[in-house]
This record gives C-alpha cells, sequence and structure tokens, in this order.
C-alpha cells in the first residue's frame, strides 16, 4: 500500500487546516479582546476554515487509486508541451518574490524598516553573504527551473526522433 497518495496528501492538508482552524477559534474565543480589535485573526479564520472545508470536499472527491501524474511516464510530445509551459510560466510567476525580496531587503539596508518579513533560506543567504546574493536566490532558482525544462525538451526530442 502506498502511503503517499493524493487522496492522502489531501487527507494530511485538510486535517491541518482544521486544527489551524480550531487553533485560531480557541484563540479567538480565549482572548480578552473584542471581536473588533480581532476583525483580523477573523478573516483568517474564515479563509482557513474554507481551505479545510475544500480539502475536506477534494478528499472524499479522489478515488483511491488515483496517483500522482509523472511527466517522466508520458509521451515525448506532452512533455515537450509541459515543459514549454513551465519556460513560460516561470519567470512569470518568480518575478513575485524576486521583486519582493528586492524591495524588502532594500528598505532594510536604506534604513527605512527595522526588519522585514523573507522566506527563511533567503535570510540565511542575506545574513551570510549580504544583499545581492539573497535577492538574485530567487531569480537563480527560476533560471535553474527553467534550464532543466530546456533539458526535458531536448531530451523528449532526442527520444521523438
Amino acid at each position: 500500500m502506498k502511503i503517499y497518495t493524493p487522496k492522502n496528501v489531501c487527507l494530511v492538508k485538510a486535517t491541518l487546516f482544521s486544527i489551524g482552524a480550531v487553533a485560531l477559534a480557541t484563540y479567538i474565543i480565549r482572548s480578552d479582546q473584542t471581536l473588533s480589535e480581532l476583525e483580523g485573526e477573523c478573516v483568517i479564520l474564515a479563509v482557513v476554515s474554507l481551505f479545510a472545508a475544500y480539502q475536506w470536499f477534494m478528499f472524499r472527491r479522489i478515488p483511491k487509486e488515483v496517483a500522482f501524474y509523472n511527466i517522466d511516464k508520458a509521451p515525448p510530445e506532452e512533455q515537450i508541451y509541459i515543459s514549454k509551459r513551465v519556460i513560460w510560466l516561470m519567470p512569470i510567476i518568480g518575478a513575485v518574490p524576486s521583486v519582493w525580496t528586492y524591495l524588502d531587503l532594500r528598505a532594510l539596508e536604506d534604513g527605512s524598516a527595522n526588519s522585514v518579513t523573507i522566506w527563511g533560506p533567503v535570510s540565511v543567504i542575506y545574513e551570510h553573504f549580504g544583499f545581492w546574493p539573497a535577492v538574485v536566490c530567487f531569480p537563480s532558482l527560476i533560471l535553474f527551473i527553467v534550464v532543466l525544462s530546456v533539458y526535458r525538451i531536448e531530451r523528449s526530442k532526442f527520444k521523438n526522433a
């Protein structure tokens, strides 16, 4: 029996979202503040509860025998199609955290912010190597994924020939 299946992953996500919703609801109920002061927490509770409900709904709909999609077992034409989509989407998706990291770290460097919240590995890179290596972290990751996609396209073309 496989443990790592889409149905089990969905069950874990549903359980974690449910635990988060219960913990946040408990915090809100036990808090001495009024509901108007806890407005942000109430919005987060609503969002987490919706995610939990969606995951439970999906858990019930996913058949037990479903497996994760393996692109390596797909025909070469489909591998090329998916890899080309990745090449176009990754720079678009990667631009958001890249710009966000740059702006946050620039504010920290300029002194206009005392502290910023960034992704853990980026903060470690910033502490040890400085500003530019931390800023280039996301673009490097995106470039690596794009290069892997180009490699997959070339490999699929070779298989197809």
